[in-house]
């Protein structure tokens, strides 16, 4: 209910509202986006990216902990992911590992990669 994703929703919005009011869009081609992903990624890059959830995950805890909510179990599920979100985005932009391509997830998700690849031929 809460994850990072909640926080990179917000800051869409708020660029949208902004891209609207002044009239100035901008577009990356996610091509773009993945090959600077590849040459620049490093836990810096990633930070820099993702820092506002970092963010509003201490401050988050700044807040449970002044108002003794610290105790309660749910509030971690919401404050944990979002404190570890540049980690787990760092790790899951790092290479696929070749032992892992072996396996059937990996197999399954290509299949339909490439399925889908045809369909839009």
């Amino acid at each position: 209910l809460f994850s990072p994703e909640l926080v990179l929703g917000v800051i869409r919005l708020v660029r949208g509202i902004w891209a609207q009011a002044t009239g100035s869009a901008t577009w990356k081609p996610q091509d773009e986006v993945e090959k600077e992903v590849e040459q620049n990624l490093s836990l810096g890059f990633v930070f820099k990216k993702t820092w506002v959830v970092f963010v509003c995950g201490a401050l988050y805890v700044t807040y449970v902990s002044t108002t003794k909510l610290i105790t309660d179990p749910l509030v971690w599920l919401i404050i944990v992911p979002w404190c570890l979100y540049p980690f787990s985005v760092f790790v899951m932009c790092m290479p696929v590992p070749e032992g892992a391509k072996k396996c059937w997830i990996w197999k399954w998700v290509m299949d339909i990669k490439r399925t889908e690849k045809s369909i839009g031929s």
